[in-house]
């Protein structure tokens, strides 16, 4: 799934993205960054900006 977040938006939002699209489905996912070494977004009241994910990928993992 694609989705375009601007730079005020926080790592929450994304969750918030996520399991929007997808209801009933299981919510014990991670949030890391695509790269190396992959980082994991553990703080959902960071912005895109302060962690550093603009232009990047997130991928969800379980």
């Amino acid at each position: 799934m694609v989705a375009r977040f601007n730079t005020h938006h926080t790592i929450g939002d994304i969750r918030a993205f996520i399991d929007a699209s997808r209801p009933g489905a299981a919510r014990n996912y991670q949030l890391q960054t695509v790269g190396f070494p992959p980082k994991q977004l553990t703080d959902d009241t960071k912005t895109i900006d302060e962690a550093g994910l603009a232009n990047s990928v997130v991928i969800q993992k379980f």
